[in-house]
């Protein structure tokens, strides 16, 4: 979507899209010693981590739900942006307020 939109990502967008998709295929083993890497404090949230741990709406539908609307709009299709909306919808509805590890979300998600 991004790339048939025309759109420059910034310089705080780090990891393509496809590496990020093969790095959330690797076992958990590589994913932690990755993040000893880059030094990322163990105790370390995102911002919709955070909200979803205290219960609060995240900002799901204005990250991946505009990529989702951008990619409609375009004619194309964007699954994992719409699955990944309704999974964390849904999390959000139930009041699920827990953690994903990444190869739950990836076999959710069906990249596994």
């Amino acid at each position: 979507v991004v790339e048939k939109k025309g759109v420059k990502l910034g310089f705080s967008f780090i990891l393509n899209p496809k590496l990020l998709l093969f790095l959330l295929r690797l076992p958990t083993f590589f994913i932690r010693f990755g993040v000893r890497l880059m030094r990322i404090e163990s105790d370390a949230k995102s911002s919709m981590l955070q909200s979803i741990l205290r219960g609060k709406p995240t900002e799901i539908e204005f990250l991946n739900g505009e990529i989702d609307k951008l990619a409609r709009n375009m004619g194309l299709k964007a699954p994992i942006n719409r699955e990944l909306v309704q999974i964390v919808k849904e999390m959000e509805r139930k009041k699920e307020h827990r953690f994903m590890p990444p190869l739950e979300l990836a076999v959710a998600l069906g990249i596994n």
